[in-house]
């Protein structure tokens, strides 16, 4: 889905393929949990908002890493993009930044489920959460939320460590955006003075 994104086709259309799984895996893991058997596939749920904040690409991150912006360009832009992105929306970052057709955005797309997904399957089989399936809460729920409703603190700090991971991961991109645009403003600035 994040490959697809980069290319400028819109993920619901790979994800639409992955959504029935998904159902039927929270269907068995619910009425396991209504029968009080152990949940069959919990982990795999769990993994889910491990690897999914901020909307597609984790570009919850991208915004993050605005904090720490030069430029005015990405100053602005954080504060239009951060708030839809902690609800999950994450067209104005692919869109306005631009992620999507930007060579720069390509890897931090590409590893933005992998690198979180590898710690939170290492930490969802270290830490003893308790994860309750049938609390299903909307999409635009931010994660770390839907995570502590789910799952108790444990969970929610998982999600939170991944989070902090995958700024990580997004900042040296960010940077060498942040740069140029500065740049770029500063190279104006000056033909404005000189004039």
């Amino acid at each position: 889905a994040n490959i697809v994104w980069c290319f400028g086709i819109h993920p619901n259309s790979v994800i639409s393929v992955y959504v029935p799984v998904f159902i039927t895996v929270t269907m068995a893991n619910i009425a396991a949990f209504q029968a009080g058997h152990p949940l069959p596939d919990a982990k795999y749920l769990m993994l889910y908002n491990c690897i999914y904040f901020g909307g597609q690409g984790n570009t919850l991150c991208l915004c993050l890493c605005m904090f720490f912006a030069r430029s005015e360009k990405f100053k602005a832009m954080r504060k239009l993009m951060l708030l839809p992105n902690v609800f999950n929306i994450t067209e104005p970052v692919i869109f306005g930044v631009p992620v999507m057709l930007n060579p720069l955005f390509f890897f931090p797309m590409l590893l933005s489920c992998i690198v979180p997904g590898i710690l939170g399957w290492v930490l969802l089989n270290i830490l003893p959460i308790a994860y309750n399936p049938t609390v299903q809460l909307p999409w635009v729920m931010p994660t770390f939320i839907t995570g502590f409703m789910q799952g108790g603190v444990l969970y929610m700090l998982t999600i939170i460590a991944c989070i902090a991971v995958t700024c990580v991961l997004w900042y040296p991109f960010f940077k060498v955006a942040d740069n140029q645009a500065y740049a770029e403003e500063q190279a104006i600035a000056e033909q404005q003075t000189a004039e």
